[in-house]
């Protein structure tokens, strides 16, 4: 077997994965770079919306709850250098939306995962 296909299918066998692609509508099997980046196999969803009910019904549909701020919380400015602990303190929110909170981590059908 190549040094691909091992690397490939080291978690997951082909059928596996093959099963998994024809059943995934929305999502995608991206398997980790490896080496010493500690990341790990992942799926992922690029999910296009245009309204924020849109983005809503998604997140719904996953049961993801979202968190909405009725004022525009503080964010960093650019160019401006923060401490770690300071940055860290800055709401992510989703872009072009009225203040919604981008999830992070959070469960998924008892999965662990980052919105």
């Amino acid at each position: 077997m190549s040094h691909w296909k091992k690397y490939l299918f080291e978690n997951h066998s082909e059928n596996e994965l093959q099963s998994w692609a024809r059943r995934l509508k929305m999502f995608r099997f991206c398997r980790a770079y490896g080496g010493h980046a500690t990341d790990g196999n992942s799926l992922e969803v690029a999910f296009l919306f245009e309204t924020t009910t849109d983005l809503e019904r998604f997140f719904d549909f996953l049961g993801v709850p979202l968190v909405h701020f009725a004022l525009q919380p503080p964010q960093p400015e650019p160019g401006v250098a923060y401490r770690g602990d300071v940055y860290g303190q800055f709401k992510s929110l989703v872009p072009n939306t009225q203040w919604l909170q981008q999830p992070g981590h959070c469960m998924v059908h008892e999965q662990k995962v980052f919105a």
